[in-house]
């Protein structure tokens, strides 16, 4: 079995195989550039990345997002009540979407990835094959 990996430059996306450089600095044919190396997904990055999702999306949904001017005054709010507040002129349909796409699903999103990569960091169980294709991209 070929272990060699394959390489490609961030310029052109050449693609070649890595070979062991002593003194001089790999260039693509074509160009000057160094070529990248590619890092192996995990679960460690793509954990941290959810997370880091999480608390942002928690610290965002604080603070106001809209913001009109209404008689010489500035009325501000949240996603959330944004929503409510749909709800409450009795456009519900428009406020059930606002709600189900801004603040419900990307929640329910973030929680199934972590709920699903946290086990998988703490060694709780191994999932199929396919499975960490799909997670790891």
């Amino acid at each position: 079995m070929n272990e060699a990996k394959l390489i490609a430059c961030h310029e052109c996306d050449l693609l070649q195989w890595e070979r062991r450089w002593r003194t001089v600095v790999p260039r693509v044919v074509n160009g000057a550039a160094p070529p990248l190396r590619s890092l192996p997904a995990t679960f460690d990055r793509a954990l941290a990345l959810t997370v880091a999702a999480a608390i942002l999306f928690v610290v965002a949904n604080c603070f106001p997002v809209v913001g009109l001017w209404v008689n010489g005054t500035l009325v501000e709010t949240t996603l959330f009540g944004a929503a409510s507040s749909l709800y409450a002129d009795g456009m519900w349909p428009i406020a059930g979407l606002v709600f189900v796409t801004t603040i419900l699903m990307p929640s329910l999103n973030i929680t199934a990835v972590i709920y699903l990569l946290l086990p998988l960091q703490l060694g709780g169980f191994e999932p199929p094959p396919i499975f960490l294709d799909t997670i790891l991209g």
